[in-house]
Order: C-alpha cells, then sequence, then structure tokens
C-alpha cells in the first residue's frame, strides 16, 4: 500500500466496476449514449456509468465538450427555414413537395449529426425537419392550391367575357383557338396588319321599296346572312358588323394569321358561289371587295358600349372596292396588297389603277377570277392586259382595240370593266398613264 499515493499523486482517479461484471451485479449501472451503434447481432450495447463520468471529466479537462447553438441563431433558423420552405413548396405540385421534404428531412438529420460529431455543436435540426418541414409542407400545398383555384376562377371568368363578347363575330372554333391563345380583353385598340372584306347586296334598297313586304325581306335576309357568314367563318373570319344588307368582315385580327389574305380571297370566293337572295323572284347577287393593310383593332367605342371594330384607310379602301364593283360589273375586286399574297392560287386580272375618292395615291385594282383548280385560265385575259398596258402608256387607241375585242370574246353580257373604259374613251375622260380618278364612292 505503500507505493499507491505515489503513484495517485496528481492524477484523478475514478472509481468504478471492473471489466466483466455484469449489469446485474453493479445495479445496472450501464446506459446507451448517441454515439453507440447497433453490433453485428442487432443489439445495443451499453456503456458504464463510471465509462460515462470519465469521459465527462476529459472533456472538461481538454476544454472538448459538447456545445449549444444560441438561441438568437436558433430562432433565426427556425424562423427562415420555416418561410423559404413555405414559399419554395407553395411553388411544387403536391408530389414533388412530398418528395422535396423528405429529402430535405432526411438531410437535416445528416447535418446534425455531422455538426455534432466533427465539431462538437448541437442545434435545433430536429424542430426544424420535424416541424417546420411538415408545417411549411401544408401550409405551401395549401397556398398553392387556393392561388390555383383563385386563377381557375378568375380565368373562368375572363374566357366566359371573351365568349360573350366574340361569340357574335367569330366560329365556335375560332372562338376556343382565341380563348386558348390568352387574348386579353382590354379597351382600346392596337395597330395589325389585317384583311378587310366588304360585302353588298345589289339593288336591295329598289327591291325593298318595290316589295314592301318587311316581315319576307327580313326572313330572307336572316337566310342570307346564314349562309354567307358561314363561309367567312369556314375560312377563318371575323364577322366584325352586319351593315344593313352589308357585311364587314376581316382576317388576321383579333388572332394573327400570316394567312389573312388568301383566306380571305377564298371565303369571298365561295361566298360568292352562294350569296343569292331571292325575293319575290328577283335574284339579287352580292358585290365584293377585299383588301389588306395596317388598321387599329379592338374594343371601340364608350365606357358603357364597346363593339369590337376596326378603323384606319386600309378599312376605307376596302370598302371603296366593293363600290367599284358597281362601274365595273364586277363580283370580286381585291387590291394589289391582297393580289400578291394568293401564291398563285387564284387567276386574276389587272383592271388597271384608279386613284379612288379619298386617297392621294392610285390603287391597282385586281378582279378575282377564281380558283386556278377549278377553272381555266381565260383566253381574253391576255387581251385585256394588253389593253390595260397600252393605256398605262397612253396608247388609247391598241386600249380601244384590245378592251372592243374582250368585249366581243365575251358573249353576249359582254365585259363590265372592257366596256367601263371604252366608255370613258369615248367621251374623252382624262386617263394618264393608265390612272383614272373615280369621283363616286
Amino acid at each position: 500500500m505503500g507505493g499507491v499515493p505515489s503513484l495517485l499523486r496528481d492524477k484523478i482517479v475514478v472509481v468504478g466496476a471492473k471489466p466483466g461484471i455484469t449489469g446485474e451485479e453493479l445495479g445496472l449501472d450501464l446506459f446507451s449514449t448517441p454515439f453507440h451503434r447497433l453490433d453485428a447481432r442487432g443489439d445495443l450495447p451499453l456503456m458504464s456509468g463510471v465509462e460515462i463520468q470519465a469521459n465527462g471529466l476529459i472533456n472538461l479537462l481538454r476544454q472538448n465538450w459538447l456545445v449549444r447553438s444560441s438561441s438568437r441563431f436558433d430562432t433565426f433558423l427556425v424562423v427562415l427555414s420555416g418561410v423559404l420552405a413555405g414559399f419554395f413548396f407553395a411553388w411544387l405540385r403536391p408530389l414533388r413537395a412530398m418528395i422535396v421534404a423528405l429529402l430535405c428531412v432526411g438531410a437535416l438529420v445528416a447535418a446534425g449529426i455531422l455538426v455534432m460529431t466533427q465539431s462538437n455543436m448541437w442545434f435545433p435540426w430536429s424542430v426544424v425537419a420535424f416541424l417546420q418541414i411538415p408545417v411549411a409542407l401544408g401550409w405551401g400545398s395549401g397556398s398553392r392550391y387556393y392561388i390555383e383555384r383563385f386563377f381557375r376562377v378568375k380565368l373562368g371568368k375572363e374566357q366566359q367575357q371573351l365568349k360573350d363578347a366574340f361569340e357574335k363575330y367569330l366560329s365556335p372554333q375560332m372562338l376556343d383557338k382565341l380563348s386558348e391563345d390568352g387574348f386579353k380583353m382590354k379597351f382600346g385598340g392596337e395597330k395589325v396588319e389585317a384583311a378587310m372584306m366588304f360585302t353588298d347586296l345589289e339593288s336591295f334598297t329598289n327591291m325593298c321599296e318595290r316589295v314592301g313586304d318587311a316581315e319576307r325581306i327580313v326572313e330572307a335576309l336572316s337566310d342570307y346572312f346564314e349562309r354567307t357568314t358561314g363561309h367567312i367563318f369556314d375560312h377563318d373570319g371575323v364577322v366584325i358588323k352586319f351593315i344593313g344588307d352589308a357585311i364587314f368582315a376581316a382576317w388576321g385580327a383579333p388572332i394573327l394569321d400570316p394567312l389573312a389574305p388568301l383566306k380571305a380571297a377564298r371565303g369571298a370566293w365561295h361566298l360568292s358561289q352562294d350569296d343569292s337572295l331571292v325575293v319575290e323572284g328577283v335574284n339579287l347577287k352580292t358585290r365584293i371587295g377585299v383588301h389588306f393593310g395596317e388598321v387599329v383593332a379592338g374594343n371601340i367605342g364608350s365606357r358603357k358600349r364597346v363593339d369590337y371594330t376596326m378603323i384606319g384607310d386600309a378599312v376605307n379602301l376596302a370598302a371603296r372596292l366593293e363600290g367599284l364593283n358597281k362601274m365595273f360589273g364586277t363580283r370580286i375586286l381585291i387590291s394589289e396588297d391582297v393580289e400578291s399574297r394568293l401564291g398563285g392560287e387564284f387567276h386574276t386580272r389587272k383592271l388597271g389603277r384608279f386613284r379612288v375618292k379619298g386617297r392621294k395615291e392610285p390603287t391597282a385594282v385586281f378582279e378575282l377570277v377564281g380558283p386556278v383548280a377549278e377553272i381555266d385560265e381565260p383566253k381574253w385575259g391576255e387581251v385585256y392586259a394588253k389593253g390595260v398596258a397600252a393605256l398605262e402608256g397612253d396608247d388609247f387607241e391598241e386600249a380601244r382595240q384590245c378592251f372592243e375585242e374582250v368585249d366581243g370574246m365575251r358573249g353576249s353580257d359582254g365585259d363590265g370593266p372592257s366596256r367601263f373604259f371604252l366608255h370613258l374613251l369615248e367621251r374623252g375622260e382624262p386617263i394618264h398613264q393608265g390612272v383614272y380618278d373615280m369621283t363616286e364612292k
């Protein structure tokens, strides 16, 4: 015993059970710790209390103990994680949000263990993993549901307003496309390029005065509009408005369409083949004018009453072209801006260059003769073209001969445009380089 004091001098002695003594003999002085792992048998080994005390003592001597994060850091971590997770989960669909939440929980558990074992620091990762993230997941998913529901209701109302506003202008198919394209209803207009078509029934006013039965006229006119607007809708056109017995239609707005001029020509042609209005045995034909150009299109009017319409010089020119049919005896007249965009699908003939009322610059006017796939190119077309070329070269005698030849080639009905120019030449009307000033609308 004499050597014991010197052996223990300046030492700290921890007295406990020696190895091999069972837990029963020690009064179960055995404990599990966070650093224990399962053994090969799957049991959780225990550590004796004296060993735990020794570990605590050596941690004190080395100043190497477990440090808890500050309360400010804990509060900051909990609040920030909850806010960020809540907003992040709101952007994800529920299934994806749940998967991400589980990954975040796993990452936090791993981070908590790693920080504790490597840096001896403990932070409230369990609060974030098992409280904040589940709460944020529920809040985010719920918020997403109510936000989507709000926008679905709002979008449904906007689409219904859109359908209410345009159902009288568009076919059901075009109305659905307009809704799918995200068209926004707003007051005012915007500049677009569109093809405009104006129609008019010949001698309709005189016929109304002669018949006098308004009910029969309205019934016949309704049937006429039903058939003619059907052809407009079939070619993706928009019926802007009915003006008495006339139709104002357009292509290229409110849905942009690079084929607007061609579709307008197709619609005009098919309309002209099924456009007759028979009242009291009188068959009235439709005159059509088509032009393509820049217009202002939109909901125009007052705050109390608005209509979708188009305004601009191009609209006026389309109306003027329709009116020229009356002078030429033609059915469909188109501008050069339309004719140059037909891609060779239609036979056309250039009637000449005219300065219509209200415009300073002359306009090249063409007649839509018919589809290339349905009719052969007329033999008189080349002769008429020579006449127009002679007229533009101020060779009036050559022009007269060509127009007379064409008029004879067209049979008993003759050729309206040729007779128009023959009449001008006979009267000595001023025509300079093929340009004639139209004084009537």
